[in-house]
């Protein structure tokens, strides 16, 4: 592999990091979103127990994790095949 090869592998990890750090921004903010709108819901009881079952705020954070993951992976790989040539 060429130099110019180890650095797009590199640089497509550092983009999956950082989409993973959009994808946990997200999530923060589309939870307090969530939050916010139960608590100023009349009826307390939904907001104490959770409220109603949303996937949206978790599956981002899951998806971000996944990110972050991947985009380590072909980063330390990247770098790895930059010193060895």
């Amino acid at each position: 592999m060429t130099d110019i090869d180890s650095y797009i592998m590199i640089g497509i990890g550092g983009f999956f990091i950082l989409l993973s750090l959009f994808a946990f921004l997200l999530a923060g903010g589309e939870q307090r979103g969530i939050d916010h709108a139960l608590s100023h819901r009349s009826d307390l009881r939904e907001f104490g127990s959770g409220g109603p079952l949303r996937m949206g705020p978790e599956a981002i954070r899951i998806g971000g994790r996944l990110l972050f993951t991947v985009g380590l992976v072909i980063l330390i790989i990247g770098a790895v095949l930059l010193l060895i040539d």
